[in-house]
């Protein structure tokens, strides 16, 4: 099971069509889609654009790799710069979408609704729905909604309706609020999106979220980001200079074990270092397809020195667990 899998619905590409502001899709001099995610970051998708839309296809890339099922999720820009009405109608729009490529080919798809946050009780409503009406599986939320985090009370509201219904939130990075510094060299993407990813998690973290919500499932993409590899510095920041307005009543690194986190990798050393942080009964498999290349993060998992049953949490245990299949 590849559980970091991006799909563009044809709905939710039209519906971004119709922006006359950013982020939208425009149509370059030679008709190719692509993505302005704000007046300063273009990124080209027409490259990518069938495997995004077409059900073959991917369904051929998947037989390639000998992937059994991809969980779909709506990759950036997602909805999280729109005002909350648009937002709401893309979400209903894309998650209709989703349902039905996931209705068509049951063995082979699920999916996690994308949600409106910037909504309030909307977007609550819409996970709910999703959940409920339409068969997908959980959330799909990504590190910041214009500039609101994890902590926020939209969010919130997000989060605890899905500890309510007892199904997982996938969090995705998105680009950082503040990305002045970022632009050139595309480093806002190359680098800027795990800066986000971790700072959204640690704020909710301290906000005692974690601690309110013991049975809520978060599913972090790209190995937990940087948290593993930093979790010593936080704890002892933490020990040593506890700001006033903490009340978390343990180490910040034990709420960052609760985290699930998938294994998008191509390099097997990581990747065992975060089997042995939070246990491979905390990891799914994850490619990013299709922005690399699936076989390649299949390989990464193959050649670490984990034991063929700690391979087969990761593979398909874990994520059939968190997705209540089988």
């Amino acid at each position: 099971m590849d559980f970091e899998t991006h799909y563009y619905p044809r709905e939710y590409i039209s519906k971004l069509r119709e922006r006359n502001a950013p982020p939208r899709f425009l149509l370059d001099s030679e008709r190719g889609l692509v993505l302005e995610y704000d007046p300063k970051i273009r990124i080209p998708r027409q490259k990518l654009l069938s495997k995004f839309t077409d059900v073959e296809t991917r369904l051929r890339d998947m037989r390639d790799a000998r992937v059994d099922v991809q969980v779909l999720s709506v990759p950036l820009p997602g909805v999280d710069k729109m005002e909350p009405d648009f937002a709401v109608r893309t979400c209903a729009a894309a998650n209709d979408a989703l349902s039905q490529i996931c209705q068509s080919n049951p063995s082979r798809f699920c999916g996690l609704a994308l949600l409106p946050v910037q909504a309030g009780e909307a977007a609550r409503d819409e996970l709910r729905r999703s959940v409920s009406d339409l068969g997908l599986k959980g959330g799909y939320l990504h590190s910041n909604c214009d500039g609101n985090y994890l902590d926020s009370r939209e969010h919130l509201m997000v989060l605890r309706e899905a500890a309510r219904l007892s199904v997982p939130i996938f969090v995705h990075p998105t680009v950082p609020f503040e990305h002045d510094n970022m632009e050139q060299h595309r480093l806002a993407s190359t680098f800027g999106l795990q800066v986000d990813l971790s700072l959204s998690l640690l704020r909710l973290i301290f906000s005692s979220a974690m601690e309110e919500l013991p049975n809520l499932k978060l599913i972090i993409s790209h190995l937990g980001s940087t948290l593993p590899f930093i979790s010593n510095r936080i704890d002892d920041e933490y020990g040593f200079a506890r700001a006033p307005e903490t009340t978390i009543p343990r180490k910040p690194s034990e709420y960052i074990k609760r985290f699930y986190v998938d294994t998008v990798t191509m390099d097997s050393k990581p990747l065992e270092y975060a089997a042995e942080y939070f246990g491979t009964d905390h990891m799914v498999f994850g490619s990013d397809y299709p922005f690399w290349d699936t076989r390649a993060h299949i390989d990464a998992v193959e050649r670490s020195r984990l034991t063929t049953t700690r391979k087969e949490e990761i593979f398909s245990c874990t994520a059939m667990s968190l997705l209540k299949l089988g």
